[in-house]
């Protein structure tokens, strides 16, 4: 089967990579060329791990590379760390409290923390590595159009070029070819979550930690990690990309989402909106004081966009081509790896069966379809409910610990599967995308337990952001409710309402809530998560050891 795919950013290069591993015929359309500017910087736990599944479920070894800054460090010194997700809570006109700051920690061990990417450098080497793979690759080449018949798929280009191939895989982004030639777009998003962003690079951005300390009160540096400033009606995030001994790259990159309806969009251009919102916090703005803007300004008035259909005869549309809510929790680049593992698995099976029309149907493909649908609505939940939240320090609270449970078990979950696979060799342990996974595409997809805890959670967040309950009442029931469920380790101490910080995530953590998912979890979270030995883990750990020692800096 010869596949044809639209855009060479991460989600093409690394499709690209896969099926040339799997022995398909693979052709690259880029509009531009590399390096280009990209947006999607920072990795979570699920990404990453979905990137080592990938890596040794298709047999694309450097794909690991990806899944931590310890390996990702020695191929490129661009791209910084990513040690912890760090929530500063923010009032108009009043400096920041640590009273008001949450930290997530994010493990150094087994296989090190997580990314920021400097997308350009980290696309380019896809790019690069799809080309070692054997995929053919032509740059600067505009689609024009796409014709599709039970004989194949043609694609013509601006320059004249004739492509022929036999499936068509979209993953271009926002300018979606297919989207465009085939009216796939909704005149309207169809999302509750409604948001804008205005966003940069900068130069001279100080460390967090130089305004407000976590040493001593929360275990890892702001500057090594995401800082998220939050406030009612959005949030900044700053991502440095110079936080290691490693990184050379001085740039930081820093962004302001906003819901539109608490703060539509005025008269102001984009750089005089992003200073006035950094004025109304003292905080912020010394965090950005003296920070140079490197780039043209980027603004979008709404970030959502969704798709009608994502998929037809011999074609599909892939990830940020299909549709996207928002950079809140770094959800879409996660989905955009499982969506990834379905489409190869479906391509790989319809070469099997003889690539025949049959094969290559929008019926053939329909999970694809529904994988992704259901994955924007359940994500459009969290990150609305999170908007919501922002309205005070309380709710935030309470969403926050609801994330970290959900995020904890799907994290496990996916661990499970590489450790299982580790164990026995049995690459069936490596078909993650279960077709009958109650919630896919979610932060915890296969336990209804999970689920039933967020709505719970969620209508007492709603009645407090609506005015019914007050908010310290829900930040009350959200705890009481997510202790009453065992769904969190018990290391966490969630149910402390002054907890900062669930952990710091060091090797005796680790035991203790493999000890829990053994012995003292749920049932459903003993029988399907904890059913492995510890030898995989402990082997990755004393290969990493000392990882934490060497990502010490100065500051």
């Amino acid at each position: 089967m010869h596949v044809i795919i639209l855009g060479s950013g991460i989600s093409g290069s690394i499709l690209a990579c896969i099926l040339r591993a799997r022995g398909l015929q693979v052709t690259l359309l880029e509009k531009h060329q590399h390096p280009r500017f990209a947006i999607g910087e920072s990795t979570v736990p699920q990404t990453s791990t979905m990137l080592r599944i990938l890596a040794l479920k298709h047999g694309v070894p450097e794909l690991e590379d990806l899944a931590s800054f310890s390996r990702w460090s020695r191929i490129s010194r661009s791209s910084g760390v990513k040690r912890n997700f760090g929530y500063v809570y923010h009032e108009t006109d009043r400096p920041a409290r640590l009273d008001n700051a949450l930290q997530s920690v994010i493990p150094d061990l087994p296989h090190g923390p997580e990314c920021h990417w400097f997308r350009q450098d980290v696309d380019q080497h896809l790019y690069h590595l799809a080309l070692r793979y054997g995929a053919r690759a032509f740059n600067r080449a505009q689609v024009e159009s796409v014709d599709i018949d039970d004989r194949g798929v043609t694609i013509q280009t601006q320059c004249g070029r004739e492509i022929h191939g036999d499936y068509v895989v979209d993953c271009a982004g926002f300018h979606s070819p297919l989207a465009r030639l085939f009216g796939l777009r909704h005149a309207v998003p169809q999302t509750e979550t409604h948001s804008r962003t205005i966003f940069n690079h900068f130069l001279n951005v100080r460390p967090f930690d130089h305004v407000l300390s976590s040493q001593g009160t929360l275990p890892r540096l702001w500057f090594q990690g995401t800082v998220h400033h939050l406030f009612d009606g959005g949030w900044f995030w700053v991502i440095p990309f110079n936080n290691a001994p490693s990184s050379s790259n001085p740039l930081c990159s820093v962004g302001l989402c906003l819901d539109n309806r608490v703060h539509p969009a005025g008269d102001l251009d984009p750089e005089q909106e992003f200073n006035a919102f950094v004025e109304r916090f003292p905080s912020v703005r010394e965090h950005l004081q003296g920070a140079v803007p490197t780039r043209d300004w980027v603004s979008v008035p709404r970030m959502q966009y969704t798709s009608r259909t994502l998929v037809g005869d011999r074609f599909c549309l892939v990830g940020s081509s299909a549709s996207f809510l928002d950079p809140l929790f770094s959800r879409g680049l996660s989905n955009t790896m499982e969506t990834l593992d379905l489409v190869a698995d479906h391509l790989v099976r319809a070469t099997e069966k003889g690539a025949g029309p049959e094969t290559v149907t929008a019926e053939a493909f329909a999970p694809v379809e529904s994988f992704q649908q259901q994955a924007l609505q359940l994500n459009d939940r969290l990150i609305e409910l999170t908007y919501r939240s922002f309205r005070s320090f309380p709710l935030w609270n309470a969403v926050f610990r609801l994330w970290l449970v959900g995020a904890t078990l799907g994290v496990i979950r996916l661990s499970r599967h590489v450790n299982r696979f580790q164990e026995s060799s049995d690459k069936t342990f490596l078909d993650v995308m279960a077709p009958d996974l109650p919630s896919p595409g979610w932060i915890c997809p296969d336990l209804v337990e999970y689920r039933q805890l967020f709505e719970d959670c969620r209508r007492w967040i709603l009645q407090a952001h609506d005015g019914e309950i007050p908010d310290q009442e829900a930040f009350s029931q959200v705890l009481q409710r997510v202790e009453a469920s065992g769904l969190a380790p018990d290391a966490f101490d969630l149910a402390d309402p002054d907890l900062r910080c669930p952990t710091d995530y060091g090797l005796g953590t680790f035991l203790r809530v493999i000890r829990w998912g053994k012995k003292r979890a749920p049932q459903c979270v003993r029988e399907r998560y904890f059913d492995f030995g510890p030898a995989a883990f402990l082997r990755a750990a004393v290969a990493n050891r000392g990882v934490g020692k060497a990502l010490r800096v100065q500051i």
